[in-house]
Protein backbone atom coordinates (compact mmCIF):
# COMPACT_ATOMS: atom_id res chain seq x y z
CA UNK A 1 0.00 0.00 0.00
CA UNK A 2 1.33 3.46 -0.72
CA UNK A 3 0.73 6.64 1.32
CA UNK A 4 0.53 10.02 -0.35
CA UNK A 5 4.50 10.27 -0.09
CA UNK A 6 5.10 7.47 -2.46
CA UNK A 7 6.20 5.23 0.73
CA UNK A 8 5.41 1.47 -0.07
CA UNK A 9 3.79 -0.08 3.88
CA UNK A 10 4.32 -3.67 3.71
CA UNK A 11 2.56 -6.35 6.11
CA UNK A 12 5.62 -8.87 7.20
CA UNK A 13 5.06 -12.06 6.95
CA UNK A 14 6.42 -15.43 5.83
CA UNK A 15 5.74 -14.41 2.50
CA UNK A 16 6.83 -10.62 1.98
CA UNK A 17 10.09 -11.56 3.48
CA UNK A 18 12.68 -10.71 0.24
CA UNK A 19 14.48 -8.73 -1.50
CA UNK A 20 13.14 -5.85 -2.69
CA UNK A 21 13.81 -3.55 -5.91
CA UNK A 22 12.67 -0.21 -6.64
CA UNK A 23 13.39 1.14 -10.78
CA UNK A 24 12.43 4.75 -11.65
CA UNK A 25 12.72 5.82 -15.02
CA UNK A 26 11.51 9.38 -16.94
CA UNK A 27 11.89 9.48 -20.84
CA UNK A 28 14.98 10.56 -21.90
CA UNK A 29 17.49 9.09 -18.98
CA UNK A 30 18.77 6.69 -17.89
CA UNK A 31 16.71 4.54 -15.81
CA UNK A 32 17.94 4.32 -12.21
CA UNK A 33 17.05 1.26 -9.53
CA UNK A 34 17.71 0.50 -5.59
CA UNK A 35 17.10 -2.31 -3.76
CA UNK A 36 16.04 -3.37 -0.27
CA UNK A 37 16.30 -6.75 1.70
CA UNK A 38 13.18 -7.15 4.46
CA UNK A 39 13.85 -9.12 6.98
CA UNK A 40 11.42 -11.04 9.70
CA UNK A 41 12.17 -11.24 13.21
CA UNK A 42 12.06 -15.16 14.38
CA UNK A 43 13.15 -17.89 16.55
CA UNK A 44 17.00 -18.83 15.25
CA UNK A 45 17.23 -21.53 12.69
CA UNK A 46 20.78 -23.47 12.29
CA UNK A 47 21.17 -23.65 8.62
CA UNK A 48 24.23 -26.28 8.22
CA UNK A 49 24.35 -28.82 5.62
CA UNK A 50 27.20 -30.97 7.26
CA UNK A 51 26.08 -33.33 9.90
CA UNK A 52 29.68 -35.32 9.86
CA UNK A 53 33.11 -33.80 9.45
CA UNK A 54 35.75 -36.22 9.52
CA UNK A 55 39.54 -35.40 10.89
CA UNK A 56 42.44 -37.46 11.87
CA UNK A 57 43.99 -37.24 14.84
CA UNK A 58 46.67 -35.19 15.35
CA UNK A 59 45.66 -32.68 12.86
CA UNK A 60 42.66 -29.52 13.11
CA UNK A 61 39.00 -30.09 12.38
CA UNK A 62 36.61 -27.57 11.96
CA UNK A 63 32.94 -27.82 13.09
CA UNK A 64 30.54 -25.02 11.71
CA UNK A 65 27.11 -24.08 12.92
CA UNK A 66 25.36 -21.24 10.38
CA UNK A 67 22.70 -19.32 12.07
CA UNK A 68 19.94 -17.11 10.39
CA UNK A 69 18.85 -15.30 13.31
CA UNK A 70 17.13 -11.71 13.44
CA UNK A 71 17.71 -10.63 16.20
CA UNK A 72 21.32 -12.15 16.25
CA UNK A 73 21.77 -14.61 19.11
CA UNK A 74 21.97 -13.43 22.31
CA UNK A 75 23.66 -17.41 23.75
CA UNK A 76 25.68 -19.85 21.30
CA UNK A 77 26.78 -22.60 23.54
CA UNK A 78 29.11 -25.52 21.92
CA UNK A 79 28.81 -28.89 24.09
CA UNK A 80 29.74 -32.70 23.61
CA UNK A 81 27.86 -35.47 25.72
CA UNK A 82 25.63 -32.65 27.38
CA UNK A 83 29.14 -31.12 28.47
CA UNK A 84 29.71 -27.45 27.76
CA UNK A 85 32.85 -27.67 26.29
CA UNK A 86 35.52 -25.50 28.09
CA UNK A 87 36.20 -22.61 25.10
CA UNK A 88 39.52 -20.68 26.41
CA UNK A 89 41.89 -23.69 26.25
CA UNK A 90 44.35 -24.96 24.21
CA UNK A 91 42.24 -27.56 22.36
CA UNK A 92 39.48 -25.55 21.80
CA UNK A 93 39.24 -22.33 19.90
CA UNK A 94 36.01 -20.29 18.78
CA UNK A 95 36.17 -18.09 15.13
CA UNK A 96 32.97 -16.13 15.47
CA UNK A 97 31.14 -14.24 12.97
CA UNK A 98 28.08 -11.64 13.09
CA UNK A 99 26.58 -11.30 9.64
CA UNK A 100 23.66 -8.90 8.91
CA UNK A 101 21.53 -11.89 9.36
CA UNK A 102 22.53 -14.22 11.64
CA UNK A 103 25.88 -15.37 13.18
CA UNK A 104 28.42 -17.92 11.93
CA UNK A 105 30.21 -19.99 14.83
CA UNK A 106 32.97 -22.39 14.31
CA UNK A 107 34.28 -24.43 16.53
CA UNK A 108 38.23 -25.75 16.25
CA UNK A 109 39.41 -28.96 18.07
CA UNK A 110 43.64 -28.51 17.82
CA UNK A 111 44.84 -31.27 17.53
CA UNK A 112 42.48 -33.73 17.57
CA UNK A 113 42.72 -36.64 19.89
CA UNK A 114 41.57 -40.05 19.91
CA UNK A 115 38.49 -38.55 22.91
CA UNK A 116 37.10 -35.79 20.70
CA UNK A 117 35.62 -37.95 18.15
CA UNK A 118 31.88 -37.98 18.53
CA UNK A 119 28.99 -35.97 19.06
CA UNK A 120 28.48 -31.83 19.17
CA UNK A 121 25.88 -29.93 19.40
CA UNK A 122 25.62 -26.48 18.69
CA UNK A 123 22.67 -24.46 20.30
CA UNK A 124 21.64 -20.78 19.55
CA UNK A 125 19.30 -18.79 21.22
CA UNK A 126 17.89 -15.22 20.74
CA UNK A 127 14.61 -13.68 22.07
CA UNK A 128 12.39 -15.17 20.03
CA UNK A 129 13.44 -18.88 20.70
CA UNK A 130 16.33 -21.32 20.22
CA UNK A 131 17.26 -23.97 17.76
CA UNK A 132 20.50 -26.66 18.46
CA UNK A 133 21.92 -29.05 15.68
CA UNK A 134 24.19 -32.02 16.68
CA UNK A 135 27.55 -32.09 13.84
CA UNK A 136 29.13 -35.69 14.53
CA UNK A 137 33.55 -35.68 14.55
CA UNK A 138 34.19 -39.18 12.31
CA UNK A 139 37.71 -40.72 12.37
CA UNK A 140 39.19 -40.36 9.15
CA UNK A 141 40.18 -43.82 7.56
CA UNK A 142 43.11 -44.15 5.64
CA UNK A 143 42.98 -46.75 2.49
CA UNK A 144 45.48 -49.40 2.52
CA UNK A 145 46.39 -50.90 -0.64
CA UNK A 146 45.75 -54.79 -0.81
Amino acid sequence: MYDYDGNLTVRIDETSVGKYICRASVKGFREISASAQVLMKGPPRIQNNQAIVYGRVGSNAELMCDAFAIPPPTTILWSSYGFSLPLKSEHYRLDERPRRDGFQSKLIIRPVTEKDFGDYNCTVQNSHGVDSYVITLKEERKLTNL
